[in-house]
């Protein structure tokens, strides 16, 4: 056949010692040779910006064994910038400043200025690409400064958008650390035993050394600092389980021994009172015998000083709202991009923002993308002596919403002043349903279904007051209605109005 005389001329033509695998190692090592140098690194790395105009990435390529970054990705969001190409050389224009670059030169004109870059300029694929580590020389000229660049974390700080913190030792009401943000923060927080870790993606923190802060303390001993790949992580060390906790701006974060928590959260004997100093006392308020002036007693009058008042304590909650899931905890993933926790957390802040209109004081107990374990969110609850708790979570199968009470049977209440932890809320169960009930009537109301039934969900049991979890689900077949603000809107106003219902019909 003619193929089979072809292929034994071409046999004939290699040399003597020569097999056509080695050959073809050649011609493969010619190949890579032939391709160009400057290649997206294999695991994709991205440079985070921090800037007064918001946070973003660009990603990094490396050339020659250093990292380089898109000069036009990195400068857009930060203002107006052009570029053109004009032979071998590339200028760009930010901000009605020009600046010019020599493909394979160092020297660059910046204005009437001449830099110099780490390494030579590389234009590829219409991209102008400059090394990492010259972007301080680069952009202190066109920015407000400063300009701070943490190459080996790949963080850049642009224009002060740093946010620093301090860390301090608190006693009262219990041990804890009070970390004090310059601005609000939201990590993400994960516990595990002997450590909380706080991880922050999108926040600019920034702490300078000493990177670890020792602690004289019984519970905590440390906290650590450290950057890396783009982020930023605080962790406390402790020889006990830690809780954080967030104040309403955001500003401060504490972390306390949940021992401390449930100390706090018994029920502490009522103090004597003290004899009035006579039978028509000036104040309702006890106060102790004051000691009489002595002179004043040789005229035969006693004086005594007035009353100190006492400062009224902080009114308790009466909702506890509980967004679940949170932190390394993301709950079910409702599509590829939506996450129960998100959804829940968005729904929990319309529905505290609900509930407040209606005059009713809540608490959130995470307002941000924090983990909590189940015996810290009931903990918190029966701590705050709140009337309801909500629990809140996102579904996808199905629609409307589905009411949970707690499965226990009811039992009379535990004599003394305490309640047994893992029944705590079975003489709540009869309130309970009412709160489900009144719910369910609000909805129907906006025409949203609703079904109630009793689950062993967890921390219903647990929690000693009015209970009941509600679980969203989108009104129709597309997931991504859950994240629509109208329809978060919707259900967050007629859960407000079933406890404001219940609130009214409820005794103290």
């Amino acid at each position: 056949m003619a193929w089979t005389k072809r292929l034994r001329q071409n046999r004939r033509r290699w040399a003597p010692g020569h097999s056509r695998s080695s050959v073809a190692a050649v011609a493969l090592l010619l190949l890579l040779l032939w391709l160009p140098q400057a290649r997206p690194v294999a695991a994709q790395e991205y440079l985070s910006v921090y800037s007064p105009r918001g946070t973003f990435s660009v990603p990094l390529q490396e050339y020659g064994g250093r990292d380089y970054v898109a000069i036009l990705d990195l400068l857009a969001p930060l203002g107006e910038v052009t570029a053109r190409q004009d032979g071998h050389k590339w200028k760009l224009r930010f901000n009605n400043v020009e600046i010019e670059f020599q493909e394979g030169k160092i020297p660059v004109k910046l204005a009437n200025r001449r830099l110099e870059l780490a390494s030579i300029f590389h234009f590829q694929d219409g991209r102008g690409l400059v090394p990492l580590s010259s972007l301080v020389a680069l952009l202190s000229p066109l920015l407000q400064p400063p300009v701070e660049l943490h190459e080996t974390a790949r963080r850049l700080f642009l224009g002060g958008a740093a946010v620093h913190f301090s860390a301090e030792v608190v006693r009262s009401p219990s041990d804890s650390v009070v970390l004090t943000f310059t601005a609000p923060v939201n990590p993400s927080i994960a516990t595990e035993p002997g450590r909380l870790s706080m991880t922050f993606v999108r926040e600019p923190l920034l702490h300078p050394s000493p990177s670890t802060m020792n602690f004289e303390d019984q519970y905590i001993s440390s906290l650590s600092y450290r950057e890396a790949e783009g982020v930023a992580e605080l962790t406390l060390n402790s020889n006990v389980p830690l809780l954080a906790r967030f104040s309403s701006d955001r500003k401060t974060i504490t972390v306390g021994p949940v021992v401390q928590i449930v100390a706090q959260a018994k029920p502490q004997p009522a103090a004597p009172l003290a004899t009035p100093a006579s039978p028509n006392p000036p104040s309702s308020t006890p106060v102790p015998i004051p000691t009489p002036n002595v002179g004043a007693a040789a005229s035969g009058q006693l004086a005594f000083p007035p009353p100190i008042p006492l400062a009224a304590p902080a009114p308790p909650p009466v909702v506890v709202v509980d967004a679940s899931h949170g932190g390394t905890e993301p709950g079910a993933a409702l599509s590829d991009t939506l996450a129960e926790k998100d959804v829940v957390l968005s729904i929990a802040q319309r529905l505290h923002n609900e509930l407040e209109a209606r005059g009713l004081h809540t608490m959130l107990l995470r307002n941000s993308d924090t983990a909590l374990s189940l015996d810290q969110r009931a903990i918190l609850a029966n701590t705050s002596r709140a009337r309801f708790y909500i629990s809140l979570h996102a579904g996808s199968l199905g629609s409307g919403v589905r009411l949970y009470t707690a499965l226990l049977p009811p039992i009379t209440p535990a004599s003394g002043m305490f309640l047994p932890w893992d029944s705590a809320q079975a003489s709540y169960l009869s309130s309970s349903q009412t709160l489900s009930g009144d719910i369910a009537t609000e909805l129907g109301k906006l025409n949203v279904s609703s079904r109630q039934m009793q689950a062993p969900l967890p921390p219903l049991n647990h929690i000693a007051a009015a209970a009941v979890a509600v679980e969203v689900v989108p009104p129709g077949a597309d997931v991504t209605q859950l994240n629509s603000a109208a329809y978060q809107e919707q259900i967050a106003g007629a859960i407000a109005a079933g406890v404001a219902r219940a609130q009214n019909g409820a005794t103290p």
